[in-house]
């Protein structure tokens, strides 16, 4: 047992002669947490050389300039046994220092009953960081309306030779939509989401908190939500002819509602429906053109106008350069008018000829008409679709031309009668070419497709 308050080993020269402070490289990003890693070699014998048994652990003393040892400042590394065997080694790491500053470190052992070895000589390193995060500067969400979602993203890279876990957190009306625990092997990284959603309007800031190791890494978060009404802009459709036209979103009508006013930004989508005795001619205005369904973005108030001409009638014996190829009875197939499944009478109103015919078998339905071109070139092709609101509102109508195979879904359900343009096609002279239509979008109806050759 020793009497005195200032305790010497042999090893106590050499307590501290393994001791090394480890420093990793960081990244680019800037941090604000690190630590430093220390270890040494436990002393094994007495300074009379008996063996060492009544050792408690060890004072660290540590500084951003070399710091008296002993001193009252110190934390304390327990040692694992009283008797510590030759090659044992402790390690101890301390945290939440500044990344990148040089710290100073000296090491002293403890017995069993309070007494202290002399210091070691004083070791220094640069702290390292555990993890760095980026971006590296305040966060700033902007203003937007309330109840308006607005994501950020953040990401966390462990900047260690070892595997940590970590959490990251922040205050309302921001929350942590993904990332919030992370588990990063040595060099790895993970992104963390922060969403600023609020029912109120107001100006928020909080801070991201980011911990790993003990070591924490903050970034502020700013964000503003106004109530102010959102803008709106009109979109009103005009008509020239016989037709109507409705629009997706819902909203749109045109027989009867030809307006309506929208969020400003919002994306419509016309369609038109040809009249009994009409054909759809185009579009006008808005940026809207051609005979397809015409989208289109409504930033302010907006005028589209949709054309409509007169055709020939139901039954009547085509023009000139025309081709029109009718149904067929209900399970009559004859060359240019061919099927599969099963066809029944669909009884609509507005039919071209005498009868059309609906997809009545349990799915698998499809009905084709083939043309006879005579003279090759290009044909504006047509496809009748009768009044029958027991129709899909998406059935696909296909055709089959030189070019290769065009297909366009159609809103039978709202069909008044009449012609509506599939499109342009060329066609080589015989029955290559042909026009299809099936149930796989709903019940589908079959009546009369047109080819109305174009002159050069």
């Amino acid at each position: 047992m020793l009497h005195h308050r200032s305790r010497t080993w042999t090893d106590a020269w050499r307590l501290l002669a393994s001791l090394t402070v480890v420093m990793l490289v960081a990244g680019s990003a800037r941090v604000e947490a690190a630590s430093v890693s220390l270890s040494w070699g436990a002393p094994t014998t007495n300074a009379d050389g008996t063996p060492l048994t009544d050792l408690a652990g060890y004072h660290v003393y540590l500084g951003a300039s070399p710091p008296p040892c002993p001193s009252a400042s110190y934390f304390s590394v327990g040692s694992p046994t009283p008797a510590p065997s030759i090659g044992d080694v402790l390690s101890s790491r301390v945290a939440s220092l500044v990344a990148g500053a040089m710290y100073f470190a000296a090491v002293t052992a403890v017995d069993l009953d309070g007494l202290e070895s002399q210091c070691t000589q004083v070791v220094s390193g640069l702290a390292q960081a555990d993890i760095a995060v980026s971006p590296s500067t305040a966060v700033d969400f902007g203003t937007v309306p309330v109840g308006t979602v607005v994501d950020r993203s953040f990401t966390v890279q462990n900047a260690t030779a070892a595997s940590l876990t970590g959490s990251a957190s922040v205050g309302a009306p921001f929350s942590i939509v993904s990332g919030g625990s992370f588990s990063l092997a040595p060099g790895g990284s993970q992104t963390v989401v922060v969403r600023l959603l609020s029912a109120t309007a107001g100006s928020f800031a909080s801070n991201v908190t980011i911990g790993s190791n003990g070591d924490t890494i903050s970034r502020t978060v700013t964000g503003t939500t106004t109530s102010t009404p959102a803008v709106t802009a009109t979109l009103t459709v005009t008509r020239t002819g016989s037709g109507s036209v409705s629009s997706a979103p819902v909203g749109i009508e045109c027989g009867s509602t030809c307006a309506e006013t929208v969020t400003a930004g919002t994306s419509v989508a016309l369609a038109a429906v040809a009249a009994s005795g009409s054909t759809f001619s185009g579009w006008s205005g808005g940026g809207c053109g051609g005979t397809g369904t015409c989208t289109l973005t409504v930033n302010s108030n907006t005028i589209v106008n949709a054309t409509f001409a007169a055709s020939a009638l139901p039954g009547a014996p085509p023009p000139p350069g025309e081709i029109v190829v009718d149904n067929a009875a209900s399970g009559v197939q004859d060359g240019r008018r061919t099927f599969t499944g099963t066809w029944c009478p669909a009884y609509a109103a507005n039919e071209f000829g005498s009868s059309s015919l609906r997809s009545c078998g349990k799915q698998g339905d499809s009905y084709r008409w083939t043309p006879a071109i005579a003279v090759d070139g290009a044909y504006d092709v047509y496809v009748w679709i009768p009044a029958w609101n027991k129709g899909s509102a998406r059935v696909p109508v296909t055709v089959r031309h030189a070019g290769g195979t065009t297909l366009r879904t159609f809103n039978e359900r709202r069909a008044t009668g009449g012609w509506i343009l599939h499109g342009r096609y060329t066609f080589a002279i015989g029955t290559g070419g042909y026009v299809q239509t099936d149930d796989s979008g709903g019940a589908a109806l079959a009546d009369a497709v047109r080819f109305v050759r174009v002159v050069p």
